[in-house]
């Protein structure tokens, strides 16, 4: 069977491709910036800072140990930075990546049910020549299905926002087959 690659080698354009480097940039910075947001270390800076205000209770002391408070509080709430970043990464995949992998999904899909289509009937015909009836079942039309299927499973992920993986574009053109 052939791969959506090979049946559409250009079905990505270069501006479809520049605009997916575009979105991938943002999507590893919001990344980073979610990776980079964890409280992962306050414990033991506010301890530090109450040890050293404790020993000498200076106004900086008392600054630092306050700074330190208040970074852990934000971290450890409900309404964390991490939180906001993530609704970022959610808008940027809602607003940018869906709609634009959403058309190219839609190109492959198009290319996979020709492809679909055409082996059909070459099964069907072939079927008629030799047994001389029409194909009821074949494993080289199940396989023709599959990028059909997938495809299909990428577009319905790509219209359920509520439910959608935040997958990056070079995760749906890699998906579709092709290199970022």
């Amino acid at each position: 069977m052939k791969t959506i690659p090979e049946l559409a080698p250009k079905l990505i354009t270069a501006d479809e491709l520049k605009v997916g480097h575009s979105l991938q940039d943002r999507h590893q910075k919001l990344e980073q910036q979610i990776d980079g947001l964890t409280n992962i270390g306050l414990d033991a800076r506010i301890k530090a800072a109450l040890k050293a205000y404790l020993a000498d209770p200076s106004e900086k002391n008392l600054g630092d140990m306050k700074t330190a408070a208040i970074e852990h509080t934000v971290f450890s709430s409900e309404n964390r930075p991490r939180s906001f970043a993530r609704e970022a990464l959610k808008e940027l995949h809602k607003k940018n990546t869906a709609p634009w992998a959403e058309v190219i999904v839609a190109r492959a899909l198009e290319v996979a049910k020709k492809e679909l289509a055409r082996v059909t009937a070459d099964e069907n015909e072939r079927h008629l020549a030799t047994i001389g009836r029409s194909l009821t079942k074949s494993d080289i039309v199940e396989a023709a299905r599959v990028p059909v299927t997938h495809c299909e499973a990428l577009l319905r992920e790509l219209r359920d926002a509520s439910n959608a993986t935040l997958r990056s574009p070079k995760n749906f053109v890699e998906l579709l087959g092709y290199k970022f």
